[in-house]
């Protein structure tokens, strides 16, 4: 049999099947055949993307806008789809071939420009087959997606574990959204939150076991430790992503050595000419959890060719999380909290030791220094009046520390001047106390006083020096 005899037989049981189902005049056929283009062209861009039976992104945000994007298609776009493609088949066929075969029977006269109805069937039909198996297929590529990353959180850095967990569980959360029926998925939402407490607690017993590295033992210079950390906590409170801008809240704590000086830059004849200092660099937020510290691993730059300040600048390394309390708060320089009031708070708790303490030491300081009987004279007669200033101050020394969570940090110069001053202050204690009716407080209070007031003078001693110390080494641990 000829093409043509084949061909006329295609029709001809085509038309058969037509009229089973009620014949198709060529005005009905070219309506269909409009229509079929007019959806193509109204859907194509969503056909093709979701042809393959999946939706590429870059991000979670991403598959949400996208889960919302699909499911209006779903619902608005794809029924459309859906009623064509069921029409076609049942009056044309399922094959391109034999769909443009019966438009050229019905349809006297193609119009110009029209698409052809048979490949835009396949193609509406590859597009429609590929919707359809984009919520089995997305909530099976995102779980995958979600347990891939669950294995590679143990090699980022900390600070980005727990924010990875949340993005993980809004990823396993929109792959459920896209198949509810994935029980896998399902599980996996239900044990994640699980995991993240875990890491949660490996994480904070880690910082609770992290300890300040301190300065480097083998320097070898040139320049002097303490001084270079000063030139370093220069630059830093200088700079506003370090704490020179105090609106931020953020502060530089502690400064250590963590190496020797190294060449940073040379020139063509390797000679150096821009040398580094490597420093452990601790520093506290106020947008932060009060217990911690954040360490950076820095390298401070000098000018020029010289290993000495001024420094110029940083390069930052690794960085890691520790608690505040671990961390000596005036390691290389005295900053030690809550910003210009906890300065102001360090350098009242140094200056009311030292007064109070000579208030105290007085009868022994006028019997070794009668010449400068008269400067005892003047901070005895107001000793009362110092013992309230020195224990007012070292009981807000202490509530700050604890609001810091760094119960060591001035430990002895809030003691001593909390001793000495409830000492030197005690006739106006006592009358406070009296007249607040607080006949236990008062009771308590005498019990402490009495033995205090027996060692006056040494508790003096010490406030001057415990005073000094503060302010001279700068809050380190104890002091």
């Amino acid at each position: 049999m000829s093409g043509r005899g084949c061909r006329g037989l295609g029709v001809g049981v085509l038309l058969l099947l037509n009229a089973a189902h009620g014949a198709v005049s060529g005005e009905e056929a070219l309506q269909d055949w409009r229509e079929l283009v007019e959806v193509y062209y109204d859907v194509e861009d969503r056909l093709r993307e979701y042809a393959d039976g999946f939706i590429h992104a870059r991000d979670t945000a991403e598959y949400a806008r996208a889960l919302v994007e699909f499911t209006r298609f779903e619902r608005e776009d794809l029924p459309r789809v859906a009623a064509i493609l069921d029409r076609y088949r049942a009056r044309y066929g399922t094959r391109a071939k034999a769909i443009d075969e019966a438009m050229r029977e019905l349809v006297s006269e193609r119009p110009l420009g029209l698409r052809g109805a048979g490949a835009t069937f396949e193609e509406m039909e590859r597009g429609y087959k590929g919707a359809s198996a984009v919520r089995t297929n997305m909530g099976a590529a995102l779980l995958e997606k979600a347990q891939a990353e669950l294995k590679l959180l143990r090699v980022l850095p900390e600070e980005l574990r727990l924010e990875r967990y949340e993005e993980i569980k809004q990823l396993l959360q929109i792959g459920a959204q896209f198949d509810p029926q994935n029980q896998a998925i399902t599980a996996r939402l239900g044990s994640i939150e699980k995991e993240k407490a875990e890491a949660v607690t490996v994480l904070e017993r880690e910082r609770d076991a992290r300890r300040w590295p301190g300065d480097f033992s083998g320097f070898r210079g040139p320049g002097d430790v303490a001084e270079l950390l000063a030139a370093v906590r220069k630059l830093l409170e200088g700079a506003p992503e370090w704490g020179g801008d105090t609106n931020d809240g953020l502060e530089v704590v502690a400064i250590a050595l963590r190496g020797n000086w190294w060449s940073v830059e040379k020139n063509v004849l390797g000679q150096t000419t821009k040398w580094g200092l490597p420093v452990y660099v601790a520093t506290a937020s106020a947008k932060e959890d009060p217990r911690n510290v954040r360490v950076y691993e820095l390298v401070a730059y000098t000018a020029g060719a010289e290993a000495a300040p001024p420094f110029t600048g940083v390069t930052v390394g690794e960085s890691w999380v520790m608690r505040r309390a671990h961390v000596p708060s005036g390691c290389g320089g005295w900053r030690g909290g809550w910003g210009v009031v906890g300065r102001v708070i360090w350098l009242l708790l140094g200056v009311s030791n030292v007064l109070v303490g000579i208030a105290g030491a007085a009868p022994l300081l006028r019997e070794r220094a009668p010449h400068v009987g008269w400067g005892w004279g003047v901070l005895e007669r107001r000793r009362v009046f110092l013992g309230i200033v020195a224990t007012m101050v070292a009981l807000v020394a202490f509530v700050r520390n604890l609001f810091l969570l760094r119960l060591l940090s001035d430990l002895v110069p809030i003691v001593t001047g909390l001793a000495t001053g409830l000492v030197l202050g005690r006739p106006m204690l006592q009358q406070v106390v009296a007249m607040r009716g607080l006949n236990k407080v008062a009771g308590a209070y005498e019990g402490l006083a009495e033995p205090l007031a027996g060692i006056q003078v040494p508790l003096g001693i010490a406030s001057v020096l415990a005073g000094v110390l503060h302010l001279v080494v700068g809050s380190w641990w104890l002091l």
